[in-house]
């Protein structure tokens, strides 16, 4: 388990430039998709090859990914597949990193695919929501070499600042320190769940008596959460971006290049 996110932001991104495999475990809301998008902007930005594909549901994903970081891979006819583009990459032997988010299904091809783009020194981050509960069709592709690594929850301390600060930022009435504690007990170390929960409330439905329905709004809470994923793989309109990174917001700045 690392310490914090800045700590896995570091150590996956020099992972992903040595070409390794990552499985990214983590519950809605804990900050994956955050994660991802930061390590494409830092590889990019150092020059790094790097695609993030937003939803992963098939092998047509993984080659679309796969041709989005380098146009110029061949394709190969295959005997059980129409046209597949070989992971080889091109003729100046540059690696590259793929990102790929939101990983529904892990078929047979897709493992043997994924093999084939290590002989190809890419490497592969894979972020899996652990309620989808895929861990045992994962065990096939950790077989084949691939490294389990889990997001680290935020410190109720820290969620305890993002709650109090983003209902500030959106004139909301103060919480009591009872109210606080369930909402953060609730979200069990998840900066994602602390912002949908305030997204929520804001249309003020869950206020009576100047009571806070904490149990309603903690359980619509964790039924956004998995709505906004499902609308990303339905491919439906996500959600608007949040101008604010979910771990900037937490306090999980980066502590400088990787």
């Amino acid at each position: 388990m690392y310490a914090s996110v800045n700590v896995m932001r570091r150590d996956v991104s020099r992972r992903l430039r040595r070409g390794e495999y990552l499985i990214l475990y983590g519950p809605f809301g804990s900050g994956k998709t955050t994660l991802l998008t930061e390590l494409h902007d830092r590889l990019n930005k150092a020059g790094v090859r790097c695609v993030c594909a937003p939803a992963t549901r098939s092998l047509d994903d993984l080659a679309r990914a796969l041709e989005l970081l380098n146009p110029q891979v061949d394709t190969q006819e295959d005997a059980q597949q129409s046209q597949r583009p070989s992971p080889r990459m091109g003729p100046d032997g540059k690696a590259g990193v793929l990102l790929l988010d939101h990983v529904t299904d892990i078929s047979n091809a897709m493992v043997r695919f994924l093999r084939r783009v290590h002989r190809g020194a890419v490497g592969v981050l894979m972020a899996v929501d652990v309620e989808t509960e895929q861990e045992q069709q994962l065990r096939l592709w950790r077989l084949g070499g691939a490294v389990a690594v889990r997001m680290p929850p935020v410190s109720s301390e820290r969620l305890r600042h993002l709650l109090q600060e983003s209902r500030s930022r959106h004139h909301l009435p103060p919480l009591s320190p009872e109210f606080e504690t369930s909402l953060i007990r609730a979200a069990g170390g998840r900066p994602g769940w602390i912002l949908q929960c305030i997204d929520l409330e804001r249309n003020g439905a869950y206020w009576q008596n100047e009571q806070l329905s904490v149990l309603q709004l903690s359980e619509d809470t964790e039924m956004a959460l998995r709505g906004c994923a499902l609308d990303l793989l339905r491919q439906e309109s996500p959600p608007e971006e949040r101008t604010t990174s979910v771990a900037a917001e937490a306090g999980c700045e980066p502590e400088g290049p990787t």
